[in-house]
């Protein structure tokens, strides 16, 4: 996600409901999205605090009012 320039960056700490995340107890999670097409889309990364790394990724839409 580097090569699409500036975005969105953040850190949390919560829970992805996800057979991965529950057997290795990753829940430090770190985001990027950048603008595209109207959405947000990137990536959110679950680690652990040893070496688990999880990659998901996520596009946010407005709904329509």
């Amino acid at each position: 996600m580097h090569l699409e320039g500036v975005g969105f960056t953040g850190t949390s700490t919560g829970l992805i409901e996800s057979p991965d995340v529950v057997r290795t107890g990753a829940n430090a999670l770190t985001l990027k999205l950048i603008p595209h097409e109207g959405m947000l889309v990137g990536r959110i990364l679950a680690t652990d605090s040893k070496t688990v790394v999880l990659p998901y990724i996520l596009s946010l839409n407005r709904a329509p009012a």
